[in-house]
């Protein structure tokens, strides 16, 4: 009766504490940080931006494309990434197993071990003694009846015992007495008896389980923020991936301007020593001196040490390459400079897209979203738990019993638990959740400032970089030209040996310089492209 009236109970309670935590738990809103202004000096209200390009149409080089498949699939930190994910998918299945009931087989056998009296529970019987009493040594003489001696002495006789009660002669004679009698008796045993000192033994065999009601939304509230950590860390995986496609390219970039430079150093230098052999020449024919021909050798060495540093550059940008590409060290294939596609007009779009597009604003809020929850669920431990528990088997204090009908047992208990005595253990687990949420809501809001400022940063580089490659062109056409000129005038004995050397450094500073505008300009959209979040669709 009281189980059936505790069953139909319990879903009223229910109902009741859960609309009474309604209260309890707080809707999730995303966190509020202004988008306007994020760019500086953008006015574009495009829709279509650079960042929705899968990265194949935005690099085109078939050796770039080749070695950003190569890292996708073997970058130790992506794999790292997909770990951090498959923890937080087991996170999650783990907490969707708090809502179902917990089974436990058991399987015990107790020893209970006293010094003094205890119960111990048996099994009933009975015992039948027969036997012969012959003895007794009394003191003095007299005559024994019934085991009463009448005379000086002290008979012990013997008799006949019936039920307990014993009829005996015996005949004193000299202080001896000689008596006989039979005894006969039952003895019966109940199930329990007193036993002094000792051990007893209790076998068990069954199942228990226990549910808990997510009454308060705890169960609840940790279930979602799990799901937001599995969502946090897919977008840390995006991060990691937009990262790895934009330093690939940048070190592939790198590489060619390297190359770039490299051939236009070695180049220098045979222009250098068909400078010296000319410079031979003029002095022959008395019009430079010798002086003039140290110089230009000088110079072909200056510009030929050079070499080396650049090697060394070479050869460090495609270790750095191969190690972002999950190789060991070694060469990379690659392309030129100048045979790259020229970068496709940027439109960036309103600074709402970095929401939907920078996997690092989406890292950083879906994290407050995880703390968010925590909070919630740190909220619900002041509140009393509702568990129902279940036991079932069989009990018995003898082996040879443990599977008769009579020791089957069960038992089912529904209650309430208040925390009286952990309140403040409680107060200080929501005092550092809410800490937490606090951290994760600026931390989003400092993600969403970098953002706009890595974009700004990123488009300004690229115009800056756009103006300096169209105004470096025209330097290069004037130094070619005083190149050309300087020369022209030296063999006429116009000018010295000086103006010319004076133009060919300037040449080949312009000519290197013009290599480095046009990395910072390829540079620059492939920062733009990550600042705006591409990389990852």
């Amino acid at each position: 009766m009281i189980t059936n009236s505790l069953l139909r109970l319990a879903p009223a309670l229910l109902l009741l504490a859960a609309a009474s935590g309604c209260g309890i738990l707080h809707p999730y809103g995303r966190p509020e940080t202004p988008a306007s202004g994020l760019y500086r000096d953008v006015a574009t209200t495009d829709t279509t931006t650079l960042a929705s390009r899968p990265w194949q149409q935005l690099f085109t080089d078939p050796q770039l494309q080749k070695l950003i498949s190569e890292g996708l699939a073997n970058n130790r930190n992506l794999q790292v990434a997909d770990a951090r994910i498959a923890q937080a998918q087991a996170l999650l299945t783990q907490s969707r197993a708090a809502f179902l009931p917990s089974l436990n087989g058991r399987a015990t056998t107790t020893l209970s071990r006293t010094g003094g009296a205890f119960v111990s529970t048996g099994v009933g019987g009975s015992s039948t003694t027969t036997g012969t009493t012959t003895g007794g040594t009394p003191t003095g003489g007299g005559t024994t009846t019934g085991g009463t001696t009448t005379g000086g002495g002290t008979t012990t006789g013997g008799g006949t015992t019936t039920g307990g009660t014993t009829t005996g002669t015996g005949t004193t004679t000299g202080g001896t007495t000689t008596g006989t009698g039979t005894t006969t008796g039952t003895t019966t045993t109940d199930q329990s008896s007193i036993v002094t000192g000792g051990a007893a033994h209790q076998y068990l065999l069954g199942l228990s389980s226990s549910w808990e009601a997510d009454v308060w939304g705890k169960l609840r509230s940790t279930r979602r923020s799990y799901a937001a950590s599995v969502l946090q860390s897919e977008a840390y995986r995006r991060v990691v991936q937009t990262q790895l496609i934009a330093d690939i390219a940048d070190n592939y970039y790198s590489l060619l301007a390297l190359d770039a430079q490299l051939e236009i150093t070695r180049q220098t230098v045979q222009n250098r020593i068909k400078d010296v052999e000319v410079m031979q020449q003029l002095l022959e024919g008395d019009v430079v001196t010798g002086a003039a021909v140290v110089q230009s050798e000088a110079q072909r060495y200056a510009a030929e040490v050079t070499i080396p540093d650049l090697q060394r550059s070479i050869r460090e940008a495609e270790n750095l390459l191969a190690t972002l590409l999950g190789r060991t060290p070694g060469p990379i294939e690659r392309g030129m400079l100048a045979s790259q596609d020229p970068p496709p007009p940027l439109l960036t779009g309103v600074p709402s897209q970095l929401l939907r597009n920078r996997p690092d604003v989406q890292q950083a809020e879906f994290t407050f979203e995880s703390a968010f929850e925590s909070t919630n669920a740190a909220r619900a431990y002041f509140y009393p738990s509702f568990t129902v528990t279940a036991n079932g088997g069989l009990t018995s204090t003898t082996i040879q019993n443990l599977f008769s009908p009579t020791a089957v047992f069960a038992s089912i208990v529904g209650g309430l638990a208040q925390p009286i005595f952990n309140q403040g253990i409680n107060r200080l687990r929501l005092a550092r959740s809410q800490a937490l949420q606090r951290e994760y809501l600026y931390t989003y809001q400092q993600t969403m400032f970098t953002a706009g400022q890595e974009v700004s940063n990123a488009l300004f580089a690229y115009q800056s970089a756009t103006d300096k490659a169209r105004i470096r062109a025209q330097q290069l056409g004037a130094l070619n030209k005083a190149v050309d000129y300087t020369h022209e005038l030296l063999r006429a004995g116009f000018a010295n040996y000086t103006e010319v050397l004076t133009a060919q450094q300037s040449l080949l500073q312009a000519q290197l310089n013009g290599v480095n505008d046009q990395l910072q300009q390829r540079q620059a959209v492939t920062d733009l492209y990550h600042a705006l979040g591409g990389g990852w669709r």
